[in-house]
């Protein structure tokens, strides 16, 4: 079944105190990405991988977990291994991917659900996106 997002993890954020907030650019990344139409775009394209996704079978890892995990992916050009691999390493990104204290997905399932994102979602995110940024004056477009 698909699961959209995990439980916030209230002893995760009292140990992410002690490590300190997502610096700036991470933050406003985070905003962005907070976006509930950007979100809808993946989730729809996750939601027809098998014809009864979003009812039956066992919880998957969350879209906006592979969401954030692929963003961390293409905004730092790293490969699958080395994206698990930091994110598991790191509290922040845990933090900014929402993974808390759950499992990282491995290599194959992150493969898995990229390549159930077509490339018309693509076109449409990235729209969307320079729209978004467009109006909180962070690109010119």
């Amino acid at each position: 079944m698909l699961r959209k997002k995990y439980e916030i993890d209230k002893d995760f954020f009292i140990l992410i105190q002690l490590v300190g907030p997502l610096d700036d650019s991470m933050s406003e990344i985070d905003k962005i990405l907070a976006n509930e139409q950007l979100f809808k775009l993946i989730e729809s394209d996750l939601s027809l991988r098998y014809p009864k996704t979003t009812k039956t079978g066992r919880h998957s890892t969350p879209v906006e977990v592979i969401f954030r995990m692929l963003v961390i992916k293409h905004l730092r050009g790293l490969s699958y291994e080395k994206v698990i691999f930091n994110v598991n390493e790191s509290l922040i990104l845990r933090q900014f991917c929402r993974i808390y204290f759950h499992p990282i997905p491995d290599k194959s399932t992150l493969i898995r659900w990229s390549n159930q994102i077509s490339q018309k979602t693509l076109e449409e995110f990235n729209q969307h996106l320079t729209t978004y940024a467009t109006q909180l004056q962070i690109t010119s477009g």
